[in-house]
């Protein structure tokens, strides 16, 4: 298990997805947010 963890494939895989990551926080427009704020209160007013 150690040598897994320390192999070169690992370290780039795990890398990459800590890059891919980020990158969805980062980069969602705040369009999306707005809408789905939208779409959560327009709900929340359904029910209510």
């Amino acid at each position: 298990m150690r040598n897994v963890i320390r192999s070169d494939f690992f370290r780039h895989f795990m890398s990459g997805f800590l890059v891919a990551a980020v990158a969805l926080v980062a980069l969602q427009p705040a369009d999306q947010k707005a809408e789905l704020k939208a779409r959560i209160h327009a709900a929340v007013e359904q029910i209510a």
